[in-house]
């Protein structure tokens, strides 16, 4: 018998607690990629291995290898150790946990909140997208590149964590207002433990969560500033006169250097990039 909303928020708190939380259903290949990835020096070597007996897996990984975000003058990658190589522990990080999502949502199980997880996901990648395309337009420099577009990426994580859990509990899911409520109150603190679980760098995990903070952004934090923006482009897109009168006071836009820019030309300049990391990541 599944939980009450009051019992699956003591439940939570309990898990989170203990700091040692995971979804459900995960394919068992991607927790041991995770795990084998808590090593920075782990060799590429035993990575490949791993990935090549996953054949979707892998063509997802050279895909993010040849996205805008990864491009490189030696030209495409057709390796997975090349791949791998090119685009990083923290990337592959995070094309092992997108296919997993991507697994956990064709479980029957999860088919009550499938279109939802869908839709953070994909929210999550229009941000990371947006969040690049604002850092080329940007006269900042110097950022930590992995933590912004990962961060994007891994901004939902939490949601669908707390997505996988309700599933099992039809009287939470019932209760939308306690559904929202939950999503929207603790998604912050779960992405956090989650991603410190699976050994992100704490930049990315401090992205991830930036969004979600009161205020969006700080003034000695650039990546939370192009992270708050991005957001709020993916949100509005379709209202570009709304959106760039928001833009013109939004103090995250200012420090930019951006608040008086056209949405459409940071729309413009995300487009190839979304297309390219859709592919590898959607």
């Amino acid at each position: 018998m599944g939980l009450d909303a009051k019992q699956f928020l003591s439940k939570l708190q309990i898990d989170l607690a203990s700091g040692k939380i995971d979804i459900a259903g995960i394919p068992d290949s991607v927790l041991l990629l995770l795990r084998e990835m808590r090593d920075e020096f782990v060799a590429s070597a035993r990575l490949e291995r791993i990935v090549r007996t996953d054949a979707a897996l892998a063509e997802r990984i050279v895909s993010m290898a040849n996205s805008a975000a990864f491009q490189s003058s030696s030209g495409p990658a057709t390796e997975v150790g090349n791949a791998i190589a090119r685009i990083g522990l923290a990337a592959l990080r995070t094309v092992v946990l997108a296919y997993g999502f991507a697994r956990l949502r064709d479980q029957k199980v999860y088919k009550p909140v499938q279109g939802r997880m869908g839709d953070i996901w994909s929210h999550g990648l229009a941000v990371a997208t947006l969040g690049r395309a604002i850092y080329t337009l940007s006269p900042k420099s110097g950022l930590n590149r992995d933590a912004l577009i990962l961060g994007g990426m891994l901004s939902g994580v939490g949601k669908i964590y707390l997505l996988a859990e309700m599933a099992h509990h039809p009287g939470v899911l019932d209760d939308f207002a306690a559904v929202e409520h939950l999503l929207e109150t603790w998604h912050a603190k779960v992405a956090w433990i989650l991603l410190k679980e699976w050994d992100f760098p704490e930049a990315v995990a401090r992205a991830a969560i930036s969004i979600a903070k009161a205020h969006g952004a700080s003034a000695e934090d650039p990546v939370a500033d192009m992270l708050f923006v991005a957001d709020m482009l993916a949100s509005m897109r379709g209202k570009s006169e709304e959106l760039a009168k928001r833009l013109q006071i939004s103090a995250p836009a200012m420090r930019l250097g951006l608040a008086g820019i056209d949405p459409e030309k940071i729309y413009a300049a995300a487009a190839t990039e979304a297309a390219s990391i859709s592919k590898a990541l959607g």
